[in-house]
C-alpha cells in the first residue's frame, strides 16, 4: 500500500506542533486498524498478496521516495524558519521539485 505511518510520523516529529500531534497518531492508528479490518475480511496476510508485481513495484519505488519525504520535510522546515525572501524563493523551488518527485513515485498527480 502506498500509505507509509512511518513517513507520517517523520513528517509530525518534524513539522507538527505538539498539541495537534494527536491528529497523525489518529491517521496511523486509523491506517493500522483498516488495514486490520481489510487482512481479515480476505483472509489474507498481506494486504498485496495477490499482486506481487505491484507490491515490488511499491517496494522499489519506495527506497527512491524516502529520501525525497526526508528531503522534502528539510525543506518544509527551512521554509517556515527562512526570513530572507530571495532565500525562500530557492526553498520553495526545491520544495516544488519534491512535490513533483514524490506525485511522480507514487503515480498520483500531487
Amino acid at each position: 500500500h502506498k500509505a507509509d505511518p512511518r513517513i507520517s510520523e517523520a513528517y509530525d516529529e518534524r513539522l507538527v506542533p505538539k498539541e495537534l500531534k494527536h491528529f497523525g497518531e489518529a491517521l496511523r492508528t486509523e491506517l493500522k486498524e483498516s488495514i486490520s479490518s481489510l487482512l481479515a475480511i480476505t483472509g489474507e496476510d498481506d494486504i498485496m498478496k495477490n499482486d506481487p508485481q505491484g507490491k515490488e513495484s511499491m517496494e522499489i519505488r519506495a527506497a527512491y521516495l524516502q529520501p525525497l519525504h526526508y528531503l522534502q520535510i528539510e525543506l518544509l522546515d527551512r521554509i517556515r524558519k527562512a526570513g530572507d525572501e530571495s532565500q525562500n524563493t530557492s526553498l520553495e523551488r526545491a520544495m516544488m521539485v519534491t512535490i513533483a518527485g514524490i506525485a511522480i513515485g507514487m503515480r498520483n498527480t500531487g
